[in-house]
This record gives C-alpha cells, sequence and structure tokens, in this order.
C-alpha cells in the first residue's frame, strides 16, 4: 500500500512500515527531528497505533510508536481519510499478530520450579 500524505510519503508492505518526510516540517514530524527524514518500522518494532480523525474540512493524524518510545506522526488531508484509516487498522492487525508469536516469558521465580533452591 503507498500512501500520500500531508508532508509525507509512505510504503507499506504489511511487515515494515517505510515513510519519507517530503519537506522540513515532514521530517520533523516523522521523525521528532531526525535529519533524513526517513523511517522504516518493522511491525514487530511498533508499540501503539493511534489514528486521530479531525473535525470537518480539515485532515487527521496517523501515530505510530516505536517500542523504544519514539513517537511518529503522519499527517494526512481529508480526501486521503480512509486510506489512512485502513493502514491504521492494518498496522494493528500486523502488531497484534506479532505479539501473539512472540515468545512467553517464563517466571522462574515460582515455586513449582524444579530447579528452584
Amino acid at each position: 500500500m503507498r500512501l500520500h500524505g500531508h508532508l509525507v510519503e509512505i510504503d507499506w508492505d504489511g511487515a515494515v512500515l517505510n515513510a519519507r518526510g517530503t519537506n522540513v516540517d515532514g521530517r520533523t514530524l516523522l521523525n521528532g527531528g531526525s535529519a533524513d527524514g526517513q523511517l522504516e518500522l518493522a511491525a514487530s518494532d511498533i508499540d501503539l497505533v493511534a489514528f486521530r480523525d479531525a473535525p470537518r474540512h480539515v485532515g487527521g493524524v496517523l501515530i505510530v510508536v516505536g517500542k523504544d518510545g519514539v513517537e511518529h506522526r503522519m499527517h494526512f488531508r481529508r480526501p486521503a481519510r480512509e486510506d489512512f484509516q485502513r493502514l491504521s487498522v492494518e498496522l494493528e492487525e500486523a502488531v497484534a499478530r506479532c505479539r501473539e508469536q512472540a515468545p512467553a516469558l517464563i517466571d522462574l521465580t515460582t515455586s513449582d520450579d524444579p530447579l528452584s533452591v
């Protein structure tokens, strides 16, 4: 899926989110001030996805927070709303799949552990 937002271009292949800020403001919003304006984020590295729609005649924002706590904002105009909403849903589904596939943590402090002393 390829989207053109406000100050950002996005590619999503179902596993990796690639985005590029198209000017200084877009790079700042996308990477929190990173100079290169490029973002490559695997679904397994995403912690939170939030879709914020705006009032009439205005766009909105798709916010993706990485596991490192860095917030990436991708703004869009009203005509692209449905595409960005669909991207939001796909990102949330991919993140959920990654969490399901992650190995479960083992609690080694339980008393029924055969190796505990």
